[in-house]
């Protein structure tokens, strides 16, 4: 059940979960946010244990924003982050990658 998935998660450790795609945890019909609103119960439910991380297309993003209380209840920040060039990717992790003074 939902609370021993939450009971569970609390009992852990202290962690980062990275989620991509959540746009698909909701359908566009009637009683189409249950899912939806399971997941968000689970957030608010685990939110001192787990630092939520998750990717949403924008417009179901203001779509959710305006159907639901995503925004006020879950989640402290939101970032829009606009489509990266494959070179510009490349560039931040090398450059990353050569601050860290890491050796391999």
């Amino acid at each position: 059940t939902i609370d021993q998935l939450v009971q569970a998660i609390n009992a852990g450790g202290k962690r980062i979960v990275i989620l991509e795609g959540c746009h698909n945890l909701y359908l566009r019909q009637i009683n189409g946010f249950e899912s939806f609103r399971l997941f968000l119960s689970l957030i608010t439910q685990t939110n001192l244990r787990v630092m939520w991380i998750l990717s949403m297309d924008e417009y179901a993003w203001r779509y959710l924003a305006r159907a639901t209380p995503i925004d006020i209840l879950c989640f402290d920040y939101v970032i829009n982050v606009q489509p990266m060039k494959k070179e510009d990717i490349r560039e931040a992790i090398v450059t990353r990658h050569n601050d860290s003074e890491y050796q391999y």
